[in-house]
């Protein structure tokens, strides 16, 4: 089969909003630092997180292929395409 002819380009895939706040499926004590040593600490599924979830620190997200940590008072948000960036508390370090 051959074809000729422009095609519409693509849309960007866009993860559905959260329409609640991200809540934590369990929380366990997770060594931060020396200072700080065992804190209690939220663990989230990062699969479960979408656009506009926003988890402030001390905080684990869980992945199929990653862990991530976010660090006292650090926080991470996700934006439209589903990636998480995590804006660091200087204060907090």
């Amino acid at each position: 089969v051959t074809g000729i002819g422009a095609l519409p380009p693509l849309a960007a895939a866009r993860p559905a909003r959260a329409d609640s706040a991200a809540r934590p499926y369990e929380h366990r004590q997770v060594w931060i630092d020396e200072r700080r040593g065992w804190v209690e600490t939220a663990i989230y599924s990062g699969r479960e997180l979408g656009p506009g979830d926003r988890v402030v620190g001390p905080a684990v997200i869980d992945e199929a292929t990653t862990t991530i940590l976010v660090g006292v008072g650090d926080v991470l948000t996700v934006d439209d395409s589903g990636n998480f960036s995590i804006m660091l508390d200087e204060a907090a370090r």
